[in-house]
Order: C-alpha cells, then structure tokens, then sequence
C-alpha cells in the first residue's frame, strides 16, 4: 500500500495523468459504493477505452472475479 500511495502522490505531484488510484476500504468506511460492473463501466467510460493500456486490480477473489466478468 505504501508503495501504491507514493506511486499516486508522485503522479500527482508531476501532473502525470496515466496512473489513477481508486481505494475501496469497507471497514474503514472509504469509498463505500460497491464495485460492481456497474462502477466499473462507469468509471472506464470516464477514459478513452483506446487510452487504457493496463488495469490493476488488488482485492479479495470476489472482486477480481467482478472485474473479469464485467470487462
């Protein structure tokens, strides 16, 4: 995670727009929407599809499944 962090923050601080981080912490109550495809197709929508190269995706079975399926 801190890895992560530093990697956003350093995005953030050069203005460089190809790395985005999106925190979903449901015990600590950050980001509570579920990610479902819903949100998932949502959130590709906001980029050019053409633009995206890489997704990663870090979280229980459950989640990387909803990912799979929904792209």
């Amino acid at each position: 995670m801190e890895l992560i962090n530093a990697l956003d923050a350093f995005c953030k601080r050069n203005s460089l727009s190809n790395f985005e981080l999106y925190q979903r912490f449901s015990k600590e109550k950050i980001n509570a929407a579920r990610w479902d495809a819903g949100f998932i197709e949502r959130e590709l929508k906001r980029n050019n599809p053409n633009d995206i190269k890489k997704i990663l995706v870090c979280g229980p079975p459950v989640m990387n499944e909803t990912f799979d399926r929904a792209l």
